[in-house]
């Protein structure tokens, strides 16, 4: 039984993506995750994986914090982003977007 309570636990401390981070979670995500937009507002897309440490792809850096999001995008290089009017991923719905308040 305790096996199984420090699966949970295990499980509760990294979450799958980044709609499944808490406030208080870091994990590295794909850049391709984040999206600015022209008027100002940037997401992230919820459904990304996320990892405890970053690799090839998983290369930057995300805070989950009270309201949002904070996405650590001047640290990753070579950066293939494009600003826009909409959004990157066809057919998302407003439950995936994930709001970045700050961008460092």
């Amino acid at each position: 039984m305790a096996d199984k309570s420090s699966e949970s636990k295990s499980e509760l401390s990294q979450p799958a993506t980044i709609g499944q981070m808490r406030v208080g979670d870091r994990a590295y995500t794909d850049p391709m995750a984040l999206a600015p937009l022209r008027d100002g507002s940037c997401y992230l897309h919820g459904g990304f994986e996320v990892h405890s440490a970053p690799d090839a792809t998983s290369r930057m850096l995300i805070e989950r914090v009270t309201g949002g999001w904070i996405a650590h995008a001047s640290q990753v290089k070579d950066p293939n982003w494009r600003i826009s009017r909409g959004f990157p991923w066809p057919g998302v719905t407003a439950e995936e977007l994930m709001p970045v308040l700050r961008i460092e």
